[in-house]
């Protein structure tokens, strides 16, 4: 974890207010967007190591541990302030909130436990 702390940018500071001890999901379209556009995210998905490049052009790129190449899709924000994954077979959409430093809650419809930290910017998508 060292090394992966070593190369990635430093975390966003970002301005949304929290209204209690644990974060709160985020409700405005318009603010979420805001916090991913553009940057990156980094973190486990059932275990499953990632890393994702957010563009503002509305394409995802992402990187799995173990798995060759880059994977890549479309992302949204929904009218309900979800962050959404549009793939060729499916579409993910997310709820999330800001925790402490860059970390963001995380919620899926499948109750899968993801840990995800926000980076500004983009950042390596190698686990080397």
């Amino acid at each position: 974890m060292t090394r992966l702390n070593s190369i990635l940018k430093p975390p966003i500071l970002s301005t949304l207010a929290l209204h209690s001890a644990q974060a709160d999901i985020i409700t405005e379209p318009k603010a979420l967007h805001q916090l991913l556009n553009g940057n990156s995210l980094a973190g486990s998905y059932n275990e499953m190591l990632f890393k994702q490049v957010l563009q503002t052009d509305g394409v995802v790129l992402v990187a799995i541990k173990g798995q060759p190449g880059i994977l890549k899709a479309r992302w949204f924000i929904n009218d309900k302030a979800e962050y959404c994954e549009q793939w060729p077979d499916h579409l993910s959409c997310f709820q999330i909130g800001q925790g402490e430093g860059n970390l963001l809650i995380v919620k899926s419809k499948d109750d899968a436990k993801i840990v995800s930290r926000l980076f500004e910017g983009a950042i390596p998508l190698d686990f080397d």
